[in-house]
């Protein structure tokens, strides 16, 4: 779906960038892994730009939604700005909104919406703009869970094992969030498996798997070295999507390390459009949810 600019969207660029070949996957588009990494950068490149990186403080969330593909060879520019909390939330801190064009048309490819802990007492109208509707939660409304957890016992519930290397961690040693988006990229075709949708059946189809929205907590940050293991659970159906979470946990001392949610679903390949899921995915989903409560 293609979505146009607001009128008053965010105005500072943060970032201008070029989609590489090599950031593409298996869908013939870019990982989802990069596009984290770019409204990474961007934030970063905001914060210092208008001296906010003490203001700002930790960041709890970053909230992406995927509106339209981005394909090898595109050029991207990403506008950024403070924005008011999301209505009838909580929620309290400062929020920012990234919102990543493709720049021949001007079509929304994503956007990014950060939750920070700090505070800021200024306007700062320059850098203030009105919360974006392409920005606002839409399949992953709910508030998310924080609540420290332990690994679960079931050898099942693990998709993924890994260790953090210094490659991907920024110059303090703190894992970048292409680190845990990349983990979840390299797990996800192990969580379709799940449901029966193995990539041979894709493949027949002429089928990929495609996130649509995804948010990412970090509890306590990853620093190179840690060794980690990522755990599932599915949380949600649609009526062509679904939900699912992925929690890491340190294998050395079992602590929680983070969170990421997502929602997901099939494209086509061909027409490069969504599909239903089929009856037989959504009869194991529902098996997986009534299994876990």
């Amino acid at each position: 779906m293609s979505v146009t600019k607001d009128r008053f969207m965010t105005r500072f660029v943060t970032l201008n960038q070029f989609v590489n070949l090599w950031e593409c996957d298996e869908n013939d588009h870019m990982n989802v892994q990069f596009y984290y990494s770019k409204f990474e950068d961007a934030g970063q490149l905001f914060a210092v730009c208008h001296d906010l990186e003490a203001a700002l403080g930790r960041r709890i969330s970053r909230h992406v939604r995927y509106h339209s593909e981005l394909r090898g060879g595109a050029q991207i520019c990403i506008r950024s700005s403070i924005v008011d909390p999301i209505p009838d939330s909580t929620k309290h801190g400062v929020f920012v909104q990234h919102v990543m064009e493709e720049t021949s048309t001007g079509r929304i490819a994503a956007t990014a919406l950060d939750w920070h802990a700090g505070t800021i007492d200024s306007p700062q109208p320059d850098i203030r703009d009105a919360l974006s509707s392409a920005v606002m939660p839409r399949g992953l409304k709910n508030e998310a869970d924080f609540g420290t957890k332990s690994p679960l016992a079931a050898l099942d519930a693990t998709m993924l094992r890994g260790v953090l290397r210094p490659a991907q961690c920024d110059a303090q040693g703190w894992a970048r969030d292409q680190a845990y988006i990349g983990a979840i990229s390299d797990a996800a075709a192990h969580a379709w498996d799940r449901i029966g949708l193995s990539s041979q059946w894709l493949d027949e189809k002429g089928f990929g798997r495609i996130a649509v929205e995804m948010r990412l907590c970090i509890l306590t940050p990853m620093r190179a070295g840690t060794a980690y293991q990522v755990q599932l659970t599915f949380t949600g159906l649609q009526s062509r999507s679904y939900s699912k979470r992925y929690d890491f946990f340190d294998l050395r001392n079992g602590q929680h390390i983070g969170f990421l949610e997502s929602a997901v679903m099939l494209l086509n390949h061909t027409t490069r459009k969504s599909e239903p899921l089929p009856d037989f995915a959504r009869d194991a989903l529902l098996g997986h949810l009534e299994k876990q409560t």
